[in-house]
């Protein structure tokens, strides 16, 4: 049975990640894994989140996107509950980003009237909703006649949209007659960090996946951890490092919000071989066709722009993507797609081995049925083709739930006696 979603502690655990180690999300990588025994994925997302957060104004205009394509992420980090250490690394985040702009983090629970007048304030400038337990928002949010559904409406639009008019709740006035409070958002810059639980594939079915919200979210559900860390253990010269990242932040936030102040606009520029690799990444996407993906391609765009921000804080109105960059956004979208289909696949409230395992007694009992209600166990192994280890686990489990009887069959001759199962 594969890992459950706090993720097994491995002595082995190693995370490849392939960013520089002299990168923005490199020394951010080392740095909270110095603090903590978090898996090295969530740390990952956490720094690519703030990197997003700092650097509103970046647009790269594309044909298939005329608005253009800025930096901002949604992010989801799934994994067990204490001990996967999700809320330890969602708070190094929140701190280092405080830390350049305290109101650009926004409160983590608020209605949508909240949210619309905090972003309006916000114009051409870098939010950050930054929480746990998304997995418990989400079932309100996702409920069509619920108050806070309006916050669906709200993320789907501002992950793209350059304007957005709220319209709020009419208010009576003066002679009785009533009027209604519009409020536009302009130029949002809106990440979202979150995590949750296993419960949130409780939360969710297919159709909430058809809807558009759960894709626009990078996924990111490591099966693995690294050995936990005494509470004792304190890394050296980490210090250093949080400075070094504090600073390189700032650069990169005072460089891009002195442009929306400018209202200008901060242009990219791609490298033939730098497109070439994201438009590879796009088509693989779309000729694969599953929707819990279908963002990922844009998503490669905007790791693109990150990685060139993460490479080097710029100094002048443009930014440059390499074929390095994009090859290290095909590299996360890679690691994110794999992570995607298996949070699809078990969402509904069963694991894929769960989802397996019923198939499996599915058939068996067809199986059954057809021979009468009764099947010798090797014609079971070759029929669905499983292998000793898988097939007495399926023995168990529907003798545990009475579902058959075994015995063993009376021997014929000098031949061997054959398992059998009946139906009870």
């Amino acid at each position: 049975e594969p890992d459950a979603a706090t993720g097994k502690r491995r002595a082995s655990y190693t995370f490849d990640h392939g960013w520089h180690v002299d990168s923005f999300i490199g020394r951010y990588i080392s740095y909270a894994s110095a603090k903590t025994d978090a898996p090295h994925e969530y740390h990952e997302a956490a720094a690519l989140s703030i990197l997003a957060t700092a650097s509103p104004n970046v647009r790269t205009y594309l044909d298939p996107w005329p608005d253009g394509l800025s930096t901002n992420l949604y992010m989801l980090m799934v994994g067990g509950t204490t001990a996967s250490r999700k809320s330890t690394s969602l708070s190094i985040a929140r701190r280092l980003m405080g830390k350049i702009d305290v109101d650009a983090v926004l409160a983590e629970r608020m209605t949508p009237e909240a949210m619309v007048e905090q972003l309006s304030a916000r114009p051409r400038a870098g939010s950050l909703l930054i929480g746990d337990e998304f997995g418990e928002a989400l079932d309100g949010i996702l409920r069509r006649d619920g108050y806070m559904s309006g916050l669906r409406e709200l993320m789907l639009a501002l992950y793209g949209a350059r304007r957005f008019k709220y319209m709020r709740r009419s208010k009576r006035i003066a002679g009785g007659g009533q009027q209604s409070d519009i409020d536009e958002i302009n130029d949002p810059h809106l990440t979202i960090l979150t995590a949750s639980t296993g419960s949130i594939f409780e939360v969710l079915s297919s159709r909430d996946v058809q809807t558009g919200l759960v894709p626009r979210f990078a996924i990111v559900y490591p099966q693995h951890q690294p050995p936990r860390r005494s509470i004792h253990e304190r890394a050296q010269g980490n210090d250093e490092n949080e400075l070094w990242l504090q600073r390189y932040l700032q650069s990169i936030y005072l460089w891009a919000h002195a442009a929306g102040e400018n209202e200008r606009e901060i242009a990219v520029e791609w490298t033939e071989g730098a497109l070439l690799i994201a438009d590879f990444v796009g088509e693989k996407i779309d000729n694969e066709g599953n929707e819990m993906t279908s963002r990922l391609g844009p998503a490669a765009i905007k790791l693109s722009m990150l990685a060139s921000l993460s490479d080097t804080a710029p100094n002048s109105d443009t930014i440059t993507v390499e074929e390095r960059h994009a090859d290290q956004a095909a590299r996360v979208v890679e690691r994110w797609k794999k992570d995607a289909l298996l949070f699809e696949d078990e969402i509904g409230g069963l694991s894929a081995y769960q989802r397996r395992t019923e198939q499996a007694i599915q058939r068996t009992r067809k199986l059954l049925l057809s021979g009468g209600g009764t099947v010798a166990r090797s014609i079971v192994s070759k029929s669905l083709k499983l292998e000793a280890r898988e097939l007495d686990r399926l023995e168990e489990t529907m003798v545990d739930r009475s579902l058959i009887e075994v015995y063993q069959q009376e021997r014929e001759g000098s031949g061997r006696r054959a398992k059998m199962w009946r139906l009870v």
